[in-house]
């Protein structure tokens, strides 16, 4: 057995996702950057409230995992999922965490209010997609292929009325699922440079350990065990796509047969279980913690 930790990103958060998240760890959010977190569908409107309870809830669901001696071999975090990814891997303190989301997300808020946001499509390879993209940015759209999650799933990042535009397009192409997601802002494109900025400079502040687990980078789909990969994979994520389809390849590659998705929802383990007949996934969302460490003893012998 090979056991391996993924984390979801920004688009599954829920009501209620936090019920079991104890209240001294929301406490400690307040403690750190002043942020409440209701858990309510309407504080998830918020980039802030929303990239917090993530982290908040993957750490928590994963912390669980381990102290119970379940320890993975590898972890990889879909954009904010790098966070608790990062926790986990012993680079971060969650406390660093938290500072280091706080200003991630509010410097994302901060540069885009309103007005932009970014879509799915399913169902369309990449050199059918990129052209349709293309023939709206020529006229002056603001559009950015983003996140590459499978073959034919990916996230497009841009501005709303341009997202709308090329909603009805692909679909008009033979794309048969296509949606705007539960994000505002315009993540993994160029649009974020600013951002970057601010969290590089706040990382540097930060004491960061090296790993002591493969992590797997966003960015650039590599295996990695250094502190200064991580870091700059944290940074840099957020200006370029996410390659999950990429790096589902490494973990595989890196003999992951076993695969546990923290977070609200069970996309992650779906698109890697997908992958392979070989490998079991299951969402700690979907069958709970003891459900989970239950799958790991089974599957884990």
């Amino acid at each position: 057995m090979s056991l391996a930790f993924i984390f979801a990103g920004q688009g599954s958060q829920k009501e209620g996702m936090l019920a079991e998240v104890p209240n001294d760890d929301k406490k400690l959010v307040f403690q750190k950057v002043g942020v409440l977190l209701p858990d309510t569908a309407k504080s998830y409107q918020s980039t802030v409230v929303t990239q917090l309870s993530l982290l908040l809830l993957e750490t928590f669901q994963a912390k669980e995992l381990v102290n119970a001696g379940f320890i993975p071999e590898q972890v990889a975090g879909h954009s904010i999922g790098a966070y608790p990814a990062a926790v986990i891997a012993g680079v971060l303190s969650l406390e660093e965490a938290i500072q280091l989301v706080y200003i991630r997300s509010t410097q994302m808020e901060k540069l885009f209010p309103s007005g932009y946001g970014m879509a799915v499509i399913v169902g369309l390879e990449k050199k059918e997609l990129e052209p349709l993209i293309q023939k709206l940015t020529k006229r002056g759209e603001i559009l950015y292929l983003a996140n590459q999650n499978a073959a034919q799933q990916f996230t497009v990042s841009g501005e709303n009325s341009a997202l709308t535009e090329l909603l009805t397009i692909v679909q008009k192409n033979g794309a048969p699922y296509s949606k705007k997601l539960n994000i505002t802002v315009p993540s993994h494109s160029p649009l974020m440079k600013p951002a970057v900025k601010e969290l590089k400079q706040a990382l540097a502040k930060v004491e960061l350990q090296e790993p002591s687990i493969k992590y797997v980078t966003n960015y650039s789909a590599r295996s990695v065990q250094t502190k200064a990969a991580v870091c700059e994979d944290l940074s840099e994520n957020l200006v370029h796509p996410v390659l999950w389809d990429e790096m589902t390849d490494v973990l595989i590659e890196n003999g992951g047969t076993l695969y546990v998705e923290f977070g609200p929802g069970n996309t992650l383990s779906k698109l890697i279980q997908a992958k392979s007949t070989e490998v079991k996934a299951v969402s700690i969302s979907q069958i709970g913690i003891s459900g989970t460490k239950f799958f790991i003893r089974k599957w884990g012998k």
